[in-house]
């Protein structure tokens, strides 16, 4: 997660910032779409972290954490477009709680496969110790 923000902080930032000096885009729009793509990014990160040695629920687990992160993100940041007004408090708040959905379905796809690790239920890796 930390490498995802340095890549934009660093990597991507002139390349946004640029237009916005110039008068192209406004910065608002910039910054939401900044946004969002680095939470993107660092939620695909996340899903690929473990992905190859998941099961299929587990596989399903991290995916659907991954949509609900992205949505929260796009449904938060996009309040700064200004195509609406602002959400009231109450659905800001409800927003803002999803995110604990998403964390709970991170948790339980990893806890999912620290149960099939743990059992020695994927021949890979080979928990045993060696005598």
């Amino acid at each position: 997660m930390v490498a995802a923000t340095a890549l934009f902080g660093f990597v991507l930032i002139p390349y946004i910032v640029l237009p916005v000096s110039a008068g192209g885009i406004p910065w608002y729009v910039s910054t939401t779409i900044l946004s969002i793509a680095e939470t993107a990014v660092a939620i695909i990160g996340i899903v690929f972290l473990t992905y190859s040695i998941q099961s299929p629920k587990g596989k399903t687990l991290l995916w659907l954490g991954a949509i609900v992160g992205l949505a929260v993100a796009i449904a938060f940041d996009s309040q700064n477009l200004r195509l609406f007004p602002y959400y009231p408090a109450i659905i800001q708040r409800v927003i803002f709680s999803l995110q604990a959905v998403e964390t709970g379905l991170f948790a339980a796809s990893f806890l999912a496969l620290w149960a099939r690790v743990s059992r020695n239920s994927y021949p890979l890796l080979d928990t045993h110790p060696v005598s």
